[in-house]
């Protein structure tokens, strides 16, 4: 909330697409932004919430063209936050794909929020070329927590020589 008055409306770029928001995420990045520290810095005030599971509410032109459809139910990822809200505002780049409706929009975001942690970890040793991890001698550290867990999976399933502590 910026002012009294009515509630604030979007601005919609061709790339946008507007979820209405049923699950979201408060993640260790909206600590760090919280705190002002980490990489991603965000301007006061803001709205936190990384990741969020709902449907589209309305979509640019570039994102219909892009296939996302008024009431497709999808994830929206955001280094910046802005998910724990009734309505959130993404770019057609930071969304994924279609979530089905029986799997709990809670369950859901949860899972975004851990395989992403995973992924991006895999992925902060290696030129990121998009080649798999095939025959890779891949370490997890911690491989009982959800996020070692995720990791190991991942890694698995790219092919990799996987270690847990």
């Amino acid at each position: 909330i910026h002012q009294p008055g009515q509630p604030s409306t979007f601005s919609v770029s061709p790339e946008d697409i507007i979820i209405k928001v049923e699950a979201s995420t408060v993640s260790f990045r909206d600590c760090l932004l919280r705190r002002g520290l980490g990489v991603d810095k965000v301007s006061f005030p803001f709205v936190p919430g990384c990741e969020v599971i709902g449907t589209v509410y309305s979509a640019g032109k570039a994102a219909q063209h892009a296939g996302y459809h008024v009431g497709d139910r999808i994830v929206g990822m955001s280094r910046n936050g802005g998910g724990n809200a009734h309505y959130a505002k993404f770019n057609t780049r930071n969304v994924a794909s279609l979530i089905s409706s029986s799997i709990d929009a809670a369950d859901a975001v949860c899972l975004v929020d851990v395989y992403m942690t995973a992924y991006q970890a895999l992925r902060l040793g290696k030129a990121d070329d998009g080649a798999p991890l095939t025959d890779a001698n891949v370490l997890i550290i911690d491989g009982y927590s959800p996020v070692g867990q995720a990791a190991v999976a991942l890694a698995t399933l790219e092919g990799a020589n996987v270690y847990v502590t």
